[in-house]
């Protein structure tokens, strides 16, 4: 009792030092973890000598509602219960938190509402009228409304969250004069104010135009930003408003206010002003406005009648109209409209040059107008004096040439003799000239003259041409040929386009033998010939005449004649009986038939390539003859050519799969050196076991033969080709068998199980197993000559013996078992 009376005493003395506004009820009280903060801060609540397990509910201030209800424990203890302190109570100021008890027990402690001390930040996209302002803040109440303002033109409101703070809140600048701004934000519950300086300032546009210097009719653009975003800025030329754009969304611009400086403007200075509606500013810039300075070209300054004189320009007024004319006429002889840049291209304004102005000096005259500059220029007008110009001044008799002509007049027509002989007339093109042909050159002339005469212009020409005559040279693609060869010629310097008459003298001939004919081309060119020579033409020197139909002009060609010189090489010299055999034929003529025979029978025909060979050509030789003698015989040249080749014996050689062995046991042989596919007949010394078939090389390899069973030692195996009539013998050594038994159990008694096992009997034979009297039948051995019984020991005494007989072999094996006495 003691302690729990010194307990309370010093728990009432900590409760008086923590918080004076404490109140003790009679034996209960409550203590808090922190006794002061801000609204939304939270405190813990723990009390004692309150009545056990009483409800117990937490007030705050005058609030009727309880901030938590709760039991207390078995011996009156309360807590600790968390509470946020809600946001109805007044900053700086003492609130009460009360427990109270359903048994009647209340006791309150005094929380110290701290005040707020709330800022806030601003920023914007601009500092000029018109641009956004973003105000942000922190530290206010939560949840509070608070209002934002600057000056008597912004008044907006939010709302904090719960941590009593709040962001983008923003407003659009008004019109106001440059000057520093005071933002304030206040809330209304906690009425502290937060503060901000913002500065807005002034516009102060700026101009650049496109161009400082302009002529009359070309146009000026501005660019250049300070206006207020979006607003409608005028231009005025002077005190002219002569165009509108609209900035954007920073107050700038580019290349707007498009403007066209009027061609009647006067040269100087140009004032432009710049008004801004919004911002009430204004900007200015000056320019130059200059004069027109038009030059003109012509396309010449020396033309002849009927020439069309045209003319360019370049700096006259845009879209002016500018006419030409000539010395004190006042018609205009032309006219065109200069673009916008007061240009006109070459080859415009033209007019065509009179007859009457040959031999004379003109002044022509170019007036814009608009630009009213008359520009003069001096133009020199010549006369026409023809002249002619023949494609080649070397002409033969039959060769077409073309005769260019000029200064004549344009489109006069020109009068045209040749030899004396008028021709038809030609008339000039545009520019004077003409082209006369092609014109063929008569043959047996010895000069050709071309006379002209123009109608209109008077003008005379004549053209003298000496002709020559042919000398043609013809050379062939080879001069040393075989008969059956095709030759090709080339030649030239006979007349173009003509007929060359072809004709070859043989060897021994009276007379020679026309060919045919080749045509020349323009240059008098053979053009692309073949011609054969004759599979039968002799040997010697044949002569080849080539005669133009039109020249007479002749060339001759000797060419030496070939014999044909026939060759048969073969791919083996000593070849096997019945072998085939490969074989290459050439000098014989070409693409002709060759016939081939083996010992003068037809074997096979062929034909001849280009250069008259063949090959390779496969044959089968004889088999039982020691030599072939093979002839090759050309169908068109008669020509015949033979080999004869010395053929060898056949040896052949058998080899077998073992050549020692058991009887039972299989053996294969392989054999080579027989006729190609000949038979061979296989045997031993006991039998005939049948045949085989040789390749195309004179190989076979055998089926498998078992070996019989026999007393002999050996065995000879005979092999006989049917064709080559060669016998090859092979012997093989046989061996003995020597089988033996084991015995499972070697003592014992009857009916005793016994297993009886033979080893090395013939492979696959019947064995015959007997155990004392007792018979067990047979048994058929392995391919390894064993095998093995199960049975039981027949009733006896002493010893019986277990024998095993092969049937095939004949072979005996055997071993004895013992009965026990005991």
């Amino acid at each position: 009792m003691k302690k729990y009376v010194l307990l309370v005493l010093i728990v009432c003395l900590l409760n008086l030092l923590v918080s004076p506004a404490l109140v003790q009820a009679s034996g209960a009280y409550i203590l808090l973890s922190q006794y002061s903060g801000q609204i939304g801060s939270m405190t813990s609540v723990t009390g004692e000598g309150f009545s056990p397990l009483d409800t117990v509910s937490i007030y705050v201030g005058t609030n009727p509602m309880p901030m938590a209800v709760t039991n207390t424990s078995l011996s009156g203890q309360l807590g600790p219960i968390a509470i946020t302190i809600p946001a109805g109570v007044v900053p700086e100021t003492k609130v009460d938190i009360t427990a109270k008890s359903g048994s009647g027990l209340n006791a309150s402690v005094a929380f110290y509402v701290e005040g707020y001390f709330p800022t806030i930040s601003v920023s914007a996209s601009g500092n000029t009228p018109f641009s956004t302002v973003t105000v942000a803040g922190s530290g206010f109440a939560p949840n509070e409304n608070i209002a934002i303002t600057m000056g008597d033109f912004i008044n907006l409101s939010t709302v904090s969250d719960s941590h009593g703070q709040f962001s983008g809140s923003s407003f659009k600048l008004p019109m106001v004069k440059a000057d520093s701004y005071i933002i304030n934000a206040q809330g209304t519950i906690s009425k502290n104010k937060a503060t901000s300086y913002f500065y807005v300032g002034g516009f102060y546009p700026n101009v650049f135009p496109s161009a400082f210097y302009l002529i009359p009719g070309q146009s000026i653009k501005f660019s250049g930003g300070g206006f207020a975003p979006g607003e409608n800025v005028q231009v005025f030329a002077g005190s002219t408003l002569v165009s509108s754009f609209t900035t954007d969304s920073v107050g700038a611009y580019k290349d707007v206010g498009t403007y066209t400086i009027p061609t009647g403007t006067a040269s100087g200075p140009l004032k432009f002003r710049l008004a801004g509606e919004l911002s009430k500013t204004e900007v200015t810039a000056e320019v130059s406005v200059g004069k027109f300075n038009p030059q003109v070209f012509p396309s010449s300054y020396f033309v002849l009648p009927g020439d069309i004189l045209s003319f360019s320009g370049i700096d006259f007024a845009p879209y002016e109209a500018i006419r030409v004319y000539e010395g004190e006429n006042p018609m205009s002889l032309n006219m065109i409209t200069a673009d916008a840049k007061g240009n006109f291209p070459a080859n415009s304004l033209g007019f065509k040059i009179p007859a009457e102005f040959a031999s004379t000096k003109r002044t022509i005259t170019i007036v814009g107008e608009v630009s009213h500059m008359p520009l003069e220029l001096a133009i020199g007008v010549g006369k026409f004096t023809p002249q002619l110009s023949p494609s080649s001044y070397y002409v033969k008799p039959g060769e077409k040439i073309v005769v260019d002509g000029w200064n004549f007049m344009p489109h006069e027509d020109v009068d045209l003799s040749i030899n004396g002989t008028p021709a038809d007339p030609v008339t000039s093109n545009k520019t004077g000239n003409i082209k006369l042909g092609p014109v063929s050159i008569p043959f047996h002339i010895p000069n050709f003259i071309l006379s002209v005469f123009g109608r209109n212009s008077g003008g005379k020409a004549a053209l003298n041409l000496p002709v020559s005559n042919y000398f043609p040279t013809v050379t062939a693609g080879s001069y040393y040929v075989k008969p059956g060869d095709k030759i090709w010629f080339s030649g030239g310097a006979f007349a173009p386009g003509e007929l060359v008459n072809v004709s070859v003298k043989q060897p021994g001939a009276a007379s020679p033998t026309t060919l045919g004919t080749i045509q020349t081309n323009k240059d008098g060119y053979l053009v692309e010939n073949s011609f054969p020579v004759g599979l039968k033409t002799p040997t010697g020197t044949s002569t080849y005449t080539f005669r133009g139909t039109e020249s007479d002009a002749v060339s001759e060609v000797k060419l030496d004649i070939a014999s044909f010189v026939p060759l048969i090489s073969s791919g083996n010299y000593y070849p096997a009986p019945g072998s085939t055999i490969k074989i290459w034929i050439s000098g014989f003529g070409p693409f002709e038939n060759l016939a081939i025979s083996v010992n003068d029978k037809p074997a096979k025909t062929v034909a001849a390539n280009l250069v008259g060979s063949a090959g390779p050509i496969e044959l089968t030789l004889p088999i039982k003859q020691k030599s072939a003698v093979i002839k090759v015989v050309g169908e068109d040249t008669e020509i015949s050519k033979d080999i004869t080749l010395a053929m060898s014996t056949f040896s052949p050689v058998v080899i077998a799969s073992t050549y020692y062995t058991l009887p039972g046991n299989q053996i294969s042989f392989t054999g080579w050196g027989f006729a190609p596919n000949e038979t061979v007949s296989i045997s031993n010394d006991t039998a005939v076991l049948g045949s085989v078939t040789a390749d195309n090389t004179g190989k076979f390899a055998s089926d498998k033969f078992v070996i019989p069973f026999t007393t002999a030692t050996s065995l000879t195996y005979s092999f006989a080709g049917e064709e080559s009539e060669q016998v090859n013998k092979v012997k093989i050594s046989l061996g003995s068998f020597s089988p033996y038994v084991l015995l499972s159990l070697y003592y014992g008694k009857a009916d005793a199980a016994e297993t009886i096992s033979g080893f090395a009997f013939a492979p696959n034979e019947q064995v015959s197993v007997k155990f004392g009297s007792l018979d067990l039948g047979t048994v058929t051995a392995d391919a390894k000559g064993s095998f093995s019984v199960n049975t039981t020991v027949p009733q006896g005494s002493g010893t019986i013996t277990a024998t095993a007989t092969g049937l095939s072999s004949g072979s005996l094996g055997k071993n004895n078992f013992t009965f026990a006495t005991y």
